[in-house]
């Protein structure tokens, strides 16, 4: 029986139990209370913690997860489907994270429905990882480890042609026809909004737009790979003190072809892999 749901308040600890089972994270002990508390401020999804009690003790039993769900809200739930960024988040970690050297939050469950886009991640708790944060900036060590991180992710998968044949990416690209297609109501509501804000040669640019899309996706003169497409500190997790994780569009993944077509892109969580001890 698939356990996906897109709310969080339906997950009891009956349900924790059997996730937690199927993917082999407990075998006898059982969950017998949780406690669910939103966390982050994602844009397009929403994050909770869940507080986990048992009826024993089991030595590898967590003693919390972290879930997400799509937004409750409706225009952040739509805005997350027409740029398919659950289908390729919940892809990463059903079909990519494992190909990758990229460290990311061990998944637990990963449950998508194509058809509506309801999904279930059921992901590691990193904490007491410490989230960057890009407008303060960060320490020279803290970029050697995010610069590691990206290398990670690029290179395992380096100009692999079976990247075409990823389902999320085939996905996307049928979707992406249909964004071809409202390209131009975008784009008249874009110009209106910033007239008078935007020079008017550079808001003239946006009208290029629909015709050097299918070309810039079809690009194949250089290597592709997979890479980050929001690579910034705010989506970084390092070892340190607890603090609340990054928005709940944190360590997530996309695999868009589209915005950059020369590669594909994720958005999986980076940590300093020596000190993991320290950020479980």
């Amino acid at each position: 029986m698939s356990l996906l749901t897109a709310d969080p308040s339906r997950i009891d600890p009956e349900w924790m139990t059997r996730a937690l089972r199927a993917a082999g994270v407990i075998d006898q002990a059982r969950v017998v209370d949780l406690v669910c508390k939103p966390i982050g401020n994602g844009l397009v999804g929403d994050s909770y913690r869940f507080h986990l009690t048992y009826d024993g003790d089991e030595p590898n039993a967590p003693a919390s997860v972290v879930g997400k769900f799509p937004a409750a809200d409706p225009d952040s739930r739509r805005s997350g489907s027409a740029h398919t960024l659950y289908v390729r988040e919940v892809a990463f970690y059903r079909e990519l994270a494992a190909t990758v050297a990229i460290h990311t939050p061990r998944p637990i469950l990963a449950e998508i429905d194509p058809a509506t886009d309801d999904f279930t991640l059921i992901l590691e708790d990193l904490a007491p990882a410490r989230p960057g944060d890009q407008l303060a900036g960060c320490a020279i060590t803290d970029c050697l480890t995010a610069m590691r991180e990206a290398a990670a992710l690029h290179a395992p998968r380096w100009n692999d042609p079976t990247l075409d044949t990823v389902h999320c990416f085939t996905v996307a690209a049928s979707r992406r026809k249909d964004l071809r297609a409202v390209l131009p109501g975008i784009i008249d509501h874009y110009k209106e909004r910033y007239h008078g804000v935007i020079e008017p040669e550079f808001l003239d640019l946006i009208d290029r737009l629909p015709d050097a899309i299918p070309r810039y996706q079809s690009d194949r003169s250089v290597p592709r790979t997979l890479q980050h497409a929001d690579f910034r500190l705010d989506n970084v997790l390092f070892e340190g003190a607890r603090q609340q994780p990054p928005d709940g569009d944190a360590g997530l993944a996309d695999a868009d072809g589209g915005a950059w077509p020369r590669r594909r892109r994720l958005f999986p969580v980076g940590r300093n892999r020596p000190n993991r001890a320290a950020a479980s």
